[in-house]
């Protein structure tokens, strides 16, 4: 009651400074989006929202850039189908234009807010969360014009289904996934029981030529997981785990797994593990029906995939592969492995180990039996035998004390001793040391005999001597100091 007298009428009177807003639109989606359920039905925020999108008119733009005409003009009149298919053409004309976008989102580039495909998409959401009519009555529409198969472009109309569905709030999306729960039921998957319907083409020809319901529907779910969110992919695990549930018959089995198989490239791990065991309870139940089924290898191969490139070894998974039929657990026999078999593996490993340790073990004893037969001093002095009370440990050599001593009739002859084997013990290799050199003592250069002649000492040449070299030599230079005397004795002339 406070809210309808004070916080109402405050927000209708601020309606008008909402024009000199930069986003209008992404800020309305926003919000919008946040709001609780109870509260965005409310009347006073359409009319809210209708008098910003006419200041939006006003301001010189085009009067439907963000809300089309059904919720302008016609907003107490117009029909849920009505809305959904004018919505839906909007969404579909603004994604697909090849040159020029639509009249109603072709507006100047330099001040515009979004582009036309995220313009259309953004004012369609509004318009669908502030509508009169109920998200139930929403979503029964949509999904009636989904299912009418348009000879024009019929599949861009199924992806702007999917826009529309994955962009509004999560009651919207909630509402979407319980009505499609209830397309497991389709008369062609229950009575018919033919898998192989369910894998027909998706071409346009083959598609507006048959009446598959059961393929509209996987074209709708597709196109959801196509666009959704992280958070729609775990609203899709519920309506997976509640189809399989309902799952009696392999068409049933063909259809939950045409919606499975394309999360698997989206989620996670553990979501992985989890899809994969609805996949075996989903086996099971439709074995119960009939034993052989039609589309056994490509459902193993699925396992098998699941298991090498997503998950690994998983108990839970093996358990549920053990309550297949005979023929099928058979071909399922490398994905399982129980804990017996692993044990007997376990086991005969550890006895392949110890034969191979003992085997060791006498091969060594044979060698060293070898070598001592072979040696000279076992040759030359024969071992005598001992007796074995010698190897037996803590064995008493004489009688205990408590009992009487027998009478010996033979005298006592000591045991031999043994005599010990003598071996070569091998000697470290052991380097020779090096000693250190001889070296001379210094020599000092007032020792040195004298010498006329000092040879002139060897430099690196530089530029200046480069040049001398170069130069003609020349008869004047004077004789160096000491060559005239050797050259006397020599003999030769000056």
């Amino acid at each position: 009651m406070i809210e309808q007298q004070c916080y109402f009428p405050v927000i209708e009177k601020l309606i008008i400074v909402f024009k000199y807003h930069p986003q209008p639109a992404t800020f309305l989606y926003r919000t919008l989006y946040s709001f609780p359920r109870e509260y965005i039905r409310h009347e006073w925020i359409s009319r809210c929202v209708r008098q910003i999108a006419i200041q939006e008119h006003y301001r010189g733009q085009m009067k439907y850039c963000l809300l089309s005409e059904c919720f302008i003009d016609k907003h107490s009149t117009a029909l849920p189908m009505e809305i959904c298919l004018k919505l839906i053409e909007r969404v579909s004309k603004s994604t697909t234009y090849k040159h020029q976008p639509p009249e109603f989102c072709s507006r100047d580039w330099r001040f515009t807010e979004l582009p036309p495909a995220a313009a259309t998409l953004v004012g369609a959401n509004i318009e669908m969360m502030i509508n009169k009519h109920e998200p139930d009555v929403l979503i029964n529409a949509l999904l009636k014009c989904a299912f009418k198969r348009p000879l024009d472009k019929p599949f861009e109309l199924l992806n702007s289904v999917g826009l529309l569905l994955t962009t509004l709030p999560e009651f919207f999306q909630r509402c979407f996934l319980e009505k499609f729960e209830n397309y497991i039921d389709l008369p062609e998957l229950v009575e018919e029981d033919k898998p192989a319907k369910i894998l027909e083409s998706f071409q346009v020809d083959a598609f507006l030529a048959s009446d598959n319901d059961p393929l509209t529907a996987l074209a709708i779910i597709h196109s959801f997981i196509q666009h959704s969110s992280n958070a729609g992919l775990t609203l899709l695990f519920t309506l997976v785990e509640n189809m399989q549930a309902k799952v009696k018959n392999e068409s049933q089995l063909m259809f939950l797994l045409r919606i499975i198989v394309p999360q698997l490239s989206r989620v996670d791990e553990v979501l992985t593990m989890e899809l994969g065991a609805c996949i075996c309870k989903a086996i099971v139940s439709a074995t119960k029906s009939k034993e052989q089924l039609v589309f056994e290898d490509t459902y193993c191969n699925l396992l098998y995939g699941i298991k090498y490139f997503k998950t690994g070894n998983r108990e839970n998974l093996e358990n549920l592969i053990l309550q297949f039929p005979p023929k099928l657990r058979e071909k399922m026999k490398y994905f399982h492995t129980s804990k017996e078999e692993q044990n007997e593996q376990l086991k005969s490993k550890q006895h392949a180990l110890l034969q191979q340790q003992l085997s060791q073990q006498q091969m060594l004893q044979q060698r060293q039996q070898q070598q001592l037969q072979h040696h000279p001093s076992f040759l030359s002095t024969q071992v005598p035998s001992v007796p074995s009370s010698q190897f037996v440990p803590n064995m008493p050599s004489q009688p205990p004390p408590n009992f009487p001593e027998m009478p010996q009739r033979f005298p006592v002859v000591p045991p031999p001793q043994r005599l010990p084997i003598p071996m070569e013990i091998p000697q470290p290799d052991v380097k020779p040391k090096i000693e250190a050199e001889m070296v001379a003592p210094a020599v000092r250069a007032d020792t040195l005999p004298g010498m006329a002649f000092q040879p002139t000492m060897i430099r690196p040449p530089d530029g200046h001597d480069m040049q001398q070299q170069r130069a003609p030599p020349m008869r004047s230079n004077p004789m160096p100091s000491g060559m005239p005397q050797m050259m006397q004795q020599m003999n030769m002339p000056p």
